[in-house]
């Protein structure tokens, strides 16, 4: 009876992709150049969640769930290409990272005639439990062997999720329209998303 509403969620995936640069520079004011390179990246990343589902008489639900995403990113070395003694040598480069984050989410359905429609609204706050300081060896054709290094230090370990989304089925046409936003907020950097897609069940 009370696990009936209780769900676990694991999700693992894995992207491999191949990249295309250009990297714009200012020898002087009557000089410029153009850097062009090409190379692989490899991202593995695993999403564990559980949440329970509290149902109520008006057709709407809410839902706290607690979650756990893991992520590693790897990227080949590479050397551009195009821009003489410009060109850049870049080393091999790692990432990871670990975020626990939690959540409400609230959903609301209504039924009229031949139409389903569902709004649902989520807030999850993440905490990334390491941190996202990553450090990369840069060469140039003319350096030194041992080159220097690059550091890049993000915006800070929180970060606040916004999801929100409706949907209109018409159950006589297996007709869906989903309409959606998604948001990430950090200390000086926010991300907005916003789809719109047409679904046909059969």
């Amino acid at each position: 009876g009370f696990l009936e509403h209780a769900r676990y969620d694991i999700l693992l995936n894995s992207i491999f992709s191949t990249h295309q640069g250009q990297r714009y520079g200012k020898i002087d004011a009557q000089n410029n150049y153009l850097a062009l390179s090409n190379y692989h990246s490899r991202t593995l990343s695993a999403n564990l969640e559980t949440s329970y589902q509290f149902k109520f008489k008006n057709k709407s639900s809410i839902r706290p769930n607690l979650g756990l995403t893991l992520a590693e990113s790897k990227r080949n070395r590479y050397q551009e290409r195009n821009a003489g003694l410009n060109n850049r040598i870049f080393a091999e480069r790692k990432d990871s990272s670990q975020e626990i984050y939690g959540g409400l989410g609230y959903r609301k359905q209504w039924v009229k005639g031949n139409y389903e429609i569902k709004l649902t609204g989520v807030w999850e706050h993440g905490y990334e439990m390491a941190g996202n300081t990553t450090q990369e060896t840069l060469y140039t054709v003319n350096g030194p062997k041992s080159g220097f290094a690059i550091n890049q230090e993000g915006t800070g370990r929180h970060t606040t999720y916004l999801t929100a989304y409706g949907s209109v089925l018409n159950t006589k046409t297996n007709l869906k329209v989903l309409a959606g936003y998604s948001g990430s907020i950090q200390k000086h950097r926010t991300v907005h998303n916003f789809s719109l897609k047409l679904e046909v069940r059969f």
